[in-house]
């Protein structure tokens, strides 16, 4: 399907802008509702074309801003953001706790499940200021001078490749897509957090605080 293979170009920024222009026009939004009307009581899940069309369309309007391809998927995002609420689970309890004494046990200084636009969700955010000091997360997310830090918790399954775990396809690009977004991007793969060494103790505060350290973010 067309759609699946522009979002699979998008993953390494080299969509022709031809390519974007077939897609996003009235003839192909129609080839797509017509081809829901005919999968809808099939193996095919309409759901999840309109989530690749959604996922396509983000991906033209933050990578390509020169196409001016508008997001028309906020009323399909926001649904699913309310279909799918954020669930809790030891892996990512056990890293908002360990957030939470680099700030004092103030939960105020998180930002929690925090919708970007476009649709994203992202668990924690913590806000620095331009001395590089944890700072209170602003009433309004419009433009500041403020580091904004996003901290994903990655999940259990990367792809194998090699031998090797990778980053699936769709971290990379949410990684890309919320640094376009102004966001510094932490990424916590789930092997290393549960390796042997982290079973030692302070191992995983310290793993954290080196990330923070990376950026030269003063924690406590």
């Amino acid at each position: 399907m067309i759609v699946q293979a522009c979002l699979a170009l998008s993953y390494y920024q080299v969509l022709p802008l031809e390519m974007i222009q077939r897609v996003f026009n009235i003839d192909f939004i129609t080839r797509i509702e017509k081809e829901l009307s005919l999968t809808s009581h099939t193996q095919r899940n309409p759901r999840s074309i309109l989530n690749l069309v959604m996922q396509l369309n983000r991906s033209i309007c933050l990578n390509y801003p020169e196409a001016r391809v508008p997001w028309f998927q906020q009323n399909f995002i926001e649904a699913q953001l309310v279909a799918s609420p954020p669930k809790s689970n030891p892996y990512t309890n056990e890293i908002y706790k360990m957030l939470l004494s680099y700030v004092g046990g103030d939960k105020s200084m998180i930002r929690l499940n925090h919708k970007t636009p476009y649709g994203y969700r992202i668990p924690f955010v913590v806000y620095f200021n331009s001395q590089r000091q944890l700072v209170s997360p602003p009433f309004d997310e419009g433009p500041q001078t403020l580091n904004k830090v996003a901290i994903i918790p990655l999940p259990k399954t990367p792809v194998q490749f090699n031998g090797r775990s990778n980053k699936r396809g769709i971290d990379i690009l949410q990684e890309r897509h919320l640094s376009i977004l102004g966001y510094i991007v932490i990424q916590i793969c789930y092997r290393e957090w549960n390796s042997i060494y982290m079973d030692l103790p302070g191992a995983r505060e310290e793993y954290l605080q080196n990330i923070f350290n990376k950026y030269k973010f003063l924690v406590s």
